[in-house]
């Protein structure tokens, strides 16, 4: 009897690679901050529950703009889906999560960069990872 196989699709970074490429820099909020304004394309969604459902996002599916007063505003498929307010939590030394209000499910997570990517990072806590492709 055959074993059916469940294949699951690899992230643009493995999640060991990205802790690596974050920890070579010395994260603090505002250099956090700083790097997350500018708008970004996310790119693939991997959930805890449901690996096999890993997947890359079609190309400008979903987009955020952080601005520098600490709004932000969600756009699908080029269409404004919501406006929020986030401000930067630290859980340690170097590693950040946002608070945002009202909430935006795609931003849930530690925030870990690697070049033009960042990953919020949630499948520690049974939830998603989302990783996003800076365009601007």
């Amino acid at each position: 009897m055959a074993c059916d196989r469940v294949l699951i699709t690899p992230p643009p970074v493995s999640q060991s690679d990205m802790w690596n490429c974050h920890s070579e820099t010395k994260w603090d909020s505002l250099s956090t901050k700083e790097n997350l304004i500018g708008v970004w394309e996310q790119e693939f969604v991997s959930c805890f529950w449901f690996p096999e459902k890993a997947t890359y996002v079609e190309s400008g599916a979903l987009t955020v703009e952080f601005k520098s007063d600490n709004t932000l505003v969600v756009k699908e498929n080029g269409e404004p889906r919501q406006t929020s307010i986030w401000k930067m939590v630290n859980i340690e030394i170097g590693l950040f999560y946002l608070e945002h209000d009202p909430p935006v499910r795609e931003l849930n997570g530690r925030i870990l960069f690697c070049d033009d990517r960042v990953e919020f990072n949630a499948s520690y806590r049974d939830l998603c990872d989302n990783y996003f492709l800076r365009i601007e």
